[in-house]
């Protein structure tokens, strides 16, 4: 039996038209946005899907609105699944903060994974939020679709044992409105330290 899980992003927002840097800021969809969600939910009818998992910031809140609704299947929403919250970054246009945080992007582009911005959080720090939502939810995620973020979705798929690559980094970033299909493995990654 095939398990899979879907990672969608979220759609479009005025700053990513913008191509600002959102994190943690708190953005509605766009027309475009709201009209992704709906071929989003097409797509998705090819699946059976039985719940719809979102984050609380409400880009993503609204996509999985949308999509709950015209699927007809109920929607959790989790803060777990907030991106990853970008600090002083927020609200830069990606080149000029290139420009003002050069030392940050050449960590960046070093290792994004570890790469902290100031007042913000890196991909790494983030991987306990997806640690505790995968421990909690491990038995509904089969033919489920969480509707989140970029970086959060490379963090929920790290902690699931995919390989960061290139080529996974372009296939989950490619446009807003997005849906990515994972294999689920077997047994949940976490692992309790509890008897």
């Amino acid at each position: 039996m095939r398990r899979i899980l879907l990672l969608a992003r979220h759609g479009q927002t005025e700053w990513n038209l913008q191509q600002r840097i959102q994190g943690w800021t708190d953005l509605p969809l766009t027309d475009q946005g709201r009209q992704q969600a709906e071929r989003l939910a097409e797509t998705l009818k090819s699946y059976e899907i039985r719940r719809i998992f979102a984050s609380d910031l409400r880009r993503a809140r609204e996509t999985a609105e949308i999509v709950a609704q015209i699927l007809g299947i109920p929607m959790v929403v989790d803060h777990r699944l907030r991106e990853v919250r970008r600090g002083e970054l927020e609200g830069y246009v990606t080149g000029i903060a290139e420009l003002e945080y050069p030392e940050f992007f050449e960590a960046w582009r070093r290792d994004f994974y570890h790469a902290r911005p100031p007042g913000g959080e890196s991909p790494a720090d983030a991987e306990p939020r997806a640690r505790a939502f995968f421990r909690d939810w491990w038995p509904c995620l089969p033919d489920s679709v969480i509707v989140g973020h970029l970086l959060m979705n490379l963090v929920l798929l790290r902690v699931l044992g995919v390989p960061l690559s290139e080529d996974v980094f372009q296939q989950i970033s490619r446009q807003d409105g997005s849906v990515f299909e994972v294999q689920l493995p077997p047994e949940s990654p976490i692992r309790s330290l509890h008897s």
